[in-house]
């Protein structure tokens, strides 16, 4: 009975490390998000973004937040999203090439007393590439590192064209992460995307199949 149950635990091990040591491009992951945008009033609240594979080597992915912030009784709610295609490629048996391209929109609205709320619109895409990969030789912690480039034009305020140079739009940024496996399944997620204009933080829990 004693060595049933070392060879069932033995198994249960192997089986672990296995399925924590692999990349999975199908998860959904919830948490905190906080950003700061141009110099301006710091806003955060939650986010959720998701991935699914398609085959091995293609896969969908999107994400979607709601931030807001108050500075000198002027209240800013901002809602983000994104919808892509990626491309993953394996370099090795611990590391993959990773290209992605993007469809992204942002929707604020800012609150000043006095004078009543304006609807800020703006929509553009984004592309992508950099490495993910296993960084602990039990595949419990990965991490991945990305360079990217964004044009979000055709800003919007309440429906009238701002006119906004689309060289101010265009934004060049680097996005890095981890994640602690903690089950096949379970784990908790950091991540960070800088550029000259704003930084966004991300911090959360994920699940993998």
């Amino acid at each position: 009975m004693k060595k049933q149950l070392a060879l069932a635990l033995a198994l249960a091990v192997a089986s672990f490390g296995t399925l924590a040591g692999e990349l999975s491009y199908t998860y959904v992951e919830g948490g905190y998000v906080h950003a700061d945008i141009d110099g301006t009033d710091d806003v955060d609240g939650f986010g959720l973004n998701g991935s699914a594979a398609l085959g091995e080597n293609f896969h969908i992915f999107g994400g979607y937040s709601m931030l807001e912030g108050s500075e000198d009784g002027i209240d800013t709610d901002v809602d983000e999203m994104r919808l892509g295609l990626g491309y993953n490629h394996a370099i090795n048996d611990r590391t993959d090439f990773v290209a992605r391209a993007a469809y992204e929109r942002a929707d604020a609205n800012v609150a000043v007393p006095g004078f009543g709320s304006f609807d800020f619109d703006s929509d553009g895409y984004s592309i992508e590439g950099g490495f993910r990969g296993l960084l602990s030789m039990d595949g419990t912690i990965e991490g991945w590192a990305m360079a990217g480039f964004a044009d979000l034009d055709d800003v919007e305020a309440d429906g009238i064209n701002l006119q906004i140079d689309e060289e101010d739009d265009d934004e060049f940024y680097g996005r890095v992460g981890l994640q602690a496996k903690f089950s096949p399944t379970w784990g908790v997620v950091g991540e960070g995307r800088f550029s000259s204009d704003a930084s966004q933080y991300f911090v959360g829990l994920r699940a993998s199949f």
